[in-house]
């Protein structure tokens, strides 16, 4: 979801195995799933503050 207005910014397909275990948090999949997710928090939560900048 993105800041204000809240939108769909991305639909990222999880097709990892369940039951999922403990040892899946080290698997280079999930890892990568992760580090997008990051991403795309970093650059919402970047907007959102340039957005509040742009208004003060």
């Amino acid at each position: 979801m993105s800041a204000s207005p809240g939108r769909i910014i991305a639909d990222i397909q999880v097709k990892l195995p369940r039951p999922r275990s403990q040892e899946l948090l080290t698997e280079p999949a999930f890892i990568a799933l992760k580090r997008e997710c990051l991403a795309l928090i970093r650059q919402e939560t970047l907007r959102a503050f340039e957005q509040q900048n742009a208004t003060h």
